[in-house]
């Protein structure tokens, strides 16, 4: 009887985790054919300013592009509005643009470095980006990657409250939150093989490959202890929630960190104001930053990786840990250990195996109560996790590393990109004109950045400012709302 209990217990809360809202946010480059370099078009004017659009950013450079989606109630939506965004953005690209689809940037000259530096058109941002430039070179920055956010619904804080004995709402989201990311930290490591795909550098002045010869192709250059992280002297351990607040705060406040968005560890809890204000406010969200961009998918980033990270938060509450500091530190250095080798390397310490088959074993137990809507999608991610275990060259960066051709990558990138924009910009004209559809008002809402939700195929519901309007029909949205134009875009 206790038996079945339990398992009620356990199905209850893998309904609630099973129920997680999810966003995606990607980063990548526009690049000329002409030059194969970064592109040196300005930001599409069709675009409205960065300012407030909360789906077209840019980030260091002019040319890196941000796509955001807003939160959806799966991965599998979130990831259905990524798409979109991607062929949005390719309705904007020039004749000779393309998107690059590698987190590594394109080979830079002299001269587009220079150029990189001097061509910056947001001046809100202009302080923090020379301070940025001079403290880490102007290479890290133009690496490019994948964003998950996550947030839990409240059924499940209130779950967990009551299991752990917790008053406060607040300090069980702040625990619950912190339980998932310090999992997802110690777990890097298997995100680095499964995904790592940064495997060698198309720019020697980065210095990678000047200051260590002869080990390229990697698994991930981004994902390693030298690529895109902070400084030596200004790492954040993830030991609990009190003092990973007080960290980062610590290096704000010694100015160590200009912000607190220069801690670049692989998950942050996010809400709103400093991050000290988490503490009586709340975490309202995880953000996983684990990811290189997987050239072999469409939108960057698979559903497959996205499931296995859904099936790691399950696992981190399902099966929790009390991670100690050491483990803490050995997960660390077996991420770089796994980083920084071939990418079709077999895993070969003994300890590292017996982890990675536990987790099999435990992932395949939680498959047996999860709903059944995610059942063959989670299943199809522990196969992944099996099969990768024996054949590494079946991984993201296996299959990568198999595309260098004369130490580079580049020739495979641009045919990708050439090939994407073609079938992106045709998808586009066919998605806008399809007929019955609110699509063409949905992508110019998008484009001028209006928050926007279908209700559904008939109905979008739009929100600017404190104006609001549901559509039943195309309209052009200028006739609805003055969009006060910024002349800094």
């Amino acid at each position: 009887m206790a038996q079945n209990i339990d398992r009620l217990k356990r199905k209850r809360l893998l309904s609630f985790l099973s129920d997680a809202t999810f966003g995606v946010e990607i980063e990548e480059h526009r690049v000329q054919l002409s030059t194969q370099s970064l592109s040196r078009y300005p930001y599409s004017n069709e675009f409205e300013s960065r300012r407030f659009n909360p789906y077209f950013q840019t980030d260091f450079s002019e040319s890196q592009e941000e796509l955001v989606t807003a939160p959806h109630s799966s991965s599998a939506e979130a990831l259905a509005q990524l798409h979109e965004l991607q062929m949005i953005l390719a309705s904007t690209l020039k004749k000779d643009e393309v998107v690059w689809p590698l987190s590594m940037p394109p080979h830079l000259e002299n001269e587009d470095v220079d150029y990189l530096l001097t061509h910056f058109e947001r001046p809100w941002y202009q302080k923090y980006r020379d301070y940025l430039t001079q403290k880490y070179g102007p290479y890290q920055h133009i690496m490019t990657g994948v964003h998950v956010s996550m947030s839990l619904p409240d059924e499940l804080i209130y779950l967990y409250s009551g299991q752990n004995k917790l008053v406060s709402f607040v300090d069980a989201k702040n625990r619950l939150y912190f339980q998932i990311a310090k999992h997802i930290a110690a777990y890097r490591w298997l995100f680095t093989f499964l995904f790592g795909a940064s495997p060698l550098t198309e720019n020697q002045d980065d210095k990678l490959v000047t200051n260590h010869p002869d080990i390229e192709p990697v698994r991930s250059w981004r994902s390693s202890s030298l690529g895109f992280t902070n400084q030596s002297h200004d790492q954040i351990q993830y030991l609990d929630f009190e003092s990973y607040i007080k960290q980062i705060d610590y290096l704000v406040e010694n100015h160590h960190f200009y912000e607190q968005s220069e801690f670049y560890g692989p998950v942050r809890l996010k809400g709103k104001g400093a991050v000290k204000s988490l503490v009586d406010n709340g975490t309202d969200y995880l953000e996983f930053r684990i990811f290189d961009t997987d050239p072999f998918s469409i939108d960057g980033i698979s559903q497959r990786a996205l499931d296995f990270l859904h099936l790691m938060v399950i696992d981190s509450v399902v099966n929790s840990k009390d991670w100690t500091r050491e483990e803490l530190h050995k997960s660390e250095a077996w991420n770089d250990d796994i980083a920084l080798v071939h990418p079709s390397e077999l895993i070969k310490n003994d300890e590292i195996l017996a982890v990675y088959e536990d987790l099999i074993t435990r992932l395949s137990t939680l498959l047996i109560d999860v709903p059944d809507f995610l059942k063959s999608r989670f299943k199809e991610a522990i196969d992944y996790l099996t099969e990768t275990l024996s054949s590494p060259r079946l991984t993201v960066g296996g299959r990568l590393q198999k595309k260098i051709s004369h130490g580079s990558l580049s020739e495979f990138a641009l045919y990708i990109g050439k090939n994407r924009a073609e079938q992106l910009k045709k998808e586009f004209d066919y998605f806008i004109s399809k007929k019955d559809s609110l699509n063409r008002t949905y992508a110019q809402a998008l484009k001028l950045g209006i928050e926007t939700e279908k209700i559904n195929h008939y109905q979008l519901y739009l929100k600017f400012g404190d104006r609001s309007q549901l559509i039943d029909h195309n309209v052009e949205l200028s006739n609805y709302f003055d969009q006060n134009k910024d002349i800094n875009h």
